[in-house]
């Protein structure tokens, strides 16, 4: 792999900074796939970007503490205007 100067190689950055190692951002805000080395097809819902190392997703307990897998009611109908 060639270097990529806008993530360092690591494959994520934040604020055109990158997200990890000595040149990082450090701010702790989130970081986003490097668009120059980690693209994905956004038409494909199986094309995820590559993770930093070490990464551990909690998304599945994040879910189930919310219920965001049960559906939700808002009151109003999608596709009929509001009178």
């Amino acid at each position: 792999m060639r270097y990529c100067p806008r993530c360092d190689n690591t494959r994520w950055f934040h604020l055109d900074r990158p997200f990890l190692g000595g040149r990082a951002c450090g701010c702790g805000g989130a970081g986003a796939p490097c668009p120059v080395c980690n693209k994905t097809n956004p038409a494909d819902p199986d094309d995820v970007p590559a993770m930093p190392a070490g990464f551990t997703s909690d998304l599945g307990t994040f879910r189930a503490l919310r219920g965001w897998n049960k559906p939700r009611w808002s009151g109003i109908q999608r596709g009929k205007a509001r009178r």
